[in-house]
């Protein structure tokens, strides 16, 4: 069962909207890129860039021998989740990335997305079906330099 929590908070605890943010919207499209914690502290995520999409790749997990076990095609469980590009296709436009995809490896399902940063070294990802209201909105931290688990970097 330890692959079932192992990316528990993913998302985070269910909520209608991102939470209201005292800072000014983000104007630098790279701001996001860089590593960073899950809610739980239990995957390191790498956001990055390419030709002007952003993608999530997780770089670390807290269970180094995870696999997608919950993935729907049966061909698909087997893989690793270290490695696995999870966020895709977010453009910044307006102070968010958005108009990407979320696959969330806790239950094998892929959902609409977006992202906004709430100061320089905190990440809000909201996944959701159809309208935005409908959704899950996960709190994500920077890595600090000094933080990274040993041997990744």
């Amino acid at each position: 069962m330890a692959s079932k929590t192992r990316l528990s908070a993913l998302f985070g605890a269910a909520s209608l909207t991102l939470a209201a943010s005292g800072a000014a919207a983000a104007t630098n499209p790279d701001a996001i890129k860089g590593d960073w914690w899950t809610e739980e502290r239990d995957a390191i995520v790498r956001i990055d860039e390419r030709d002007g999409v952003f993608f999530g790749e997780l770089l670390w997990t807290e269970e180094a021998d995870a696999k997608d076990d919950e993935n729907p095609a049966p061909e698909l469980r087997t893989r690793p989740l270290r490695g696995l590009v999870f966020l895709k296709g977010f453009r910044f436009d307006d102070g968010e990335w958005s108009g990407g995809s979320v696959y969330a490896p806790d239950d094998g399902k892929t959902y609409s997305g977006y992202m906004k940063l709430d100061g320089p070294d905190t990440l809000k990802l909201r996944g959701y079906v159809g309208l935005r209201l409908f959704g899950r909105t996960a709190t994500w931290s920077r890595v600090a330099s000094d933080s990274y688990p040993e041997g990744v970097k």
